[in-house]
């Protein structure tokens, strides 16, 4: 019922939540070993939390205990994309945790350049040498195959971070006119693929590494465009505390879209989508019920977990 949308936003979704998980690289200084303990709590901590939720959730809702072993396997692998079906957008967190500490490495490089060709002979590597590549069938544990993948998005996020916000902010008119024609040939080219027409089609099938270099190409004007409108409505107090949520819009991907059926059932109350405005709305609200009803109560026992395993981790390595 999403019609265009749903194909177009998953054009680019993923590439975008990569892409800005590696603009907020250029704020992390941490040495290795810190970068390293720093993911472990603030990503595989709300990572397990919500997977765990996830499994004994299914297990209320089936009324069965039958997978919950195999669902805790599969869990232990990390969450491989597609093969958990309550997983949501859990494998996100286990991709981008392999993706940050790869990054870590990679960074200290130096030279911008050679981290970008360094991040793109591994997304050649994982489309290429990997057989079937995750874009096809993802099978590494812990979505190595997928963060050898999307490495480049987020590596693309890291340097073009400082330049497109520049570009967004300045206030020179030459430089205006640039982000204008940019952003209206965003559009053009973004609103061909939301109709499923590639304007660069004939280019992508000359030959397989022409078509493989436009699966990076591909998504970047449709998430300078989102960038965009996003700077534009930036000060939106609804849209602000949504994004800040996304940690938990994430976690609860499978939750919220089971429970709120199950709460209404209980009166007798069915929902049927039947147009995509009211998919929109739909999806907006479920966006919601989770940023103010589940994500508080959630929040307090993460950052309490958190807390006590930073102390920990503090206390093991002073006794070392």
């Amino acid at each position: 019922m999403t019609g265009n949308a749903y194909n177009w936003v998953f054009s680019f979704h993923v590439c975008l939540f990569f892409y800005l998980s590696g603009c907020l690289e250029n704020f992390n200084h941490k040495t290795i070993l810190e970068n390293i303990q720093k993911k472990v709590i603030n990503i595989l901590i709300p990572f397990f939390f919500f997977a765990i939720l996830g499994i004994l959730y299914n297990a209320v809702l089936r009324n069965t205990n039958v997978y919950i072993h195999e669902n805790l396997m599969l869990l232990l692998k990390g969450d491989i994309r597609n093969h958990i079906n309550f997983g949501g957008g859990l494998w996100f967190l286990s991709c981008l945790f392999v993706i940050e500490i790869l990054f870590s490495f990679i960074k200290k490089m130096n030279k911008k350049i050679i981290i970008f060709i360094t991040c793109l002979i591994l997304f050649m590597f994982s489309q290429f040498l990997i057989s079937p590549p995750p874009t096809v069938q993802p099978s590494w544990y812990w979505n190595i195959d997928s963060a050898l993948y999307y490495t480049i998005f987020y590596c693309i996020g890291f340097i073009t971070y400082e330049p497109v916000l520049k570009l967004f902010r300045s206030k020179k008119s030459l430089v205006k006119w640039i982000s204008n024609i940019a952003l209206l040939l965003c559009f053009i080219y973004s609103f061909s693929l939301f109709w499923q027409n590639n304007l660069l089609s004939k280019i992508i099938g000359l030959n397989d590494i022409i078509g493989k270099m436009f699966e990076i190409i591909t998504p970047l004007p449709s998430i300078f465009l989102v960038l965009r409108v996003s700077y534009f409505l930036s000060g939106v107090e609804i849209l602000e505390r949504l994004g800040r949520a996304s940690l938990y819009l994430c976690g609860n991907e499978f939750i919220i879209k089971e429970l709120v059926p199950q709460i209404l059932g209980i009166f007798n109350i069915s929902i049927t989508i039947s147009t995509t405005i009211q998919a929109y709305i739909y999806c907006f609200l479920l966006l919601c019920l989770v940023e103010k009803l589940l994500m508080p109560s959630e929040k307090l026992i993460i950052e309490k977990l958190q807390n006590e395993t930073s102390s920990l981790v503090k206390m093991l390595l002073q006794c070392k």
